[in-house]
């Protein structure tokens, strides 16, 4: 399947409608204990780092990308930000996340390309997007991706995301793509030489 034929909104809505949980949206071959244990792992990681982040929490308003079942959601709600907003690619994932946390805003966003209306006026102090982004393809709907957040974050916003960051070559899959950190880093950083400022 290649980047012209392969249906990244299909693809989701019929994975988690088979498989609704961690298993879903994990390590898909690996079974149900297997994405427990990583997860719980990846809970470890994330409520380490982000204690250490140069930002009042109780006054962070964060954007969730590719939130699915609600994982990091929650973890955001359990370290007291002020406001967490939920998307994803799918309309499972969001009709279950609106039932799942009726307090949370939730839309409906495919990341790689161009915003929504609904979102277009609004930012955030943090934007996440854990083991999300290398499940897109197409590498200009990935570029779009990053400046897309960029558009989104506020002056001295933060992005916080998970890849693989492989140390070799770029590794392309049917719905995967390990890009390499060189080249991470360089769509990452391209707009470093302007800095955000709060007219922009």
């Amino acid at each position: 399947m290649d980047n012209e034929t392969f249906n990244p909104e299909n693809y989701w809505n019929t994975r988690l409608k088979d498989r609704w949980g961690l298993h879903g949206v994990g390590s898909y071959d690996l079974g149900r204990y297997y994405n427990q244990w990583l997860y719980l792992t990846q809970k470890k990681v994330f409520l380490r780092n982000v204690k250490q982040l140069p930002l009042e929490l109780n006054k962070s308003n964060v954007l969730d990308i590719g939130s699915g079942t609600g994982f990091y959601v929650e973890l955001w709600k359990s370290v007291g930000v002020k406001s967490v907003t939920a998307t994803d690619i799918t309309t499972v994932s969001v009709e279950k996340l609106k039932m799942k946390f009726p307090d949370v805003d939730c839309y409906k966003l495919d990341v790689g390309n161009t915003l929504p209306v609904y979102l277009q006026d609004k930012s955030y102090d943090i934007v996440s997007a854990f083991a999300v982004l290398y499940h897109i393809i197409d590498d200009e709907h990935y570029q779009k991706a990053f400046e897309n957040v960029y558009e989104m974050l506020r002056p001295h916003g933060i992005f916080i995301f998970s890849e693989n960051f492989t140390h070799g070559k770029t590794v392309r899959g049917e719905h995967e793509v390990d890009r390499s950190l060189i080249e991470i880093e360089a769509i990452a950083m391209f707009r470093t030489d302007k800095p955000k400022t709060s007219e922009e």
